[in-house]
């Protein structure tokens, strides 16, 4: 019993130690581009490992000369109740959750854009049930 208090505590610290630097992390971005994003990083791994050529392709431009249209545009496409919830979209989540389990298989998802940055910023593409409960800490 001792053994596996431990490892729950080891695994809380993990995941406190993960929560502590991407929210450092996202605190910094607010004033510095990132040089790279897990995203990036898998795709060089992936094109690597393929044989072929990586090039990142990016263009930072200051928010207030992308089009306040557009910007309304790119957010109600991606998370059309942004700004009813606080990252978390619970609404999304129970509907979705729902639907998956009338049909004993995982459909859409109901990521929040903060879950997708957090996602390509630190993690990467690949489906997991870890990545997702670090998105939601």
């Amino acid at each position: 019993m001792r053994w596996l208090r431990r490892i729950a505590l080891l695994v809380l610290a993990l995941l406190a130690a993960v929560h502590v630097v991407c929210s450092a992390a996202l605190i910094l971005l607010r004033w510095y581009n990132p040089p790279t994003t897990a995203v990036q990083a898998q795709r060089r791994i992936e094109s690597w490992l393929a044989g072929e050529q990586y090039t990142k392709r990016s263009v930072f431009l200051p928010l207030n000369r992308i089009p306040l249209d557009l910007q309304h545009a790119v957010v109600a496409a991606e998370d059309g109740r942004f700004y009813q919830h606080h990252g978390i979209d619970w609404l999304e989540l129970r509907k979705v959750a729902n639907q998956d389990l009338e049909k004993r298989r995982v459909g859409r998802g109901a990521s929040t854009i903060t879950q997708q940055l957090v996602k390509n910023l630190f993690f990467g593409t690949y489906r997991s049930g870890v990545r997702k409960l670090l998105e939601f800490t």
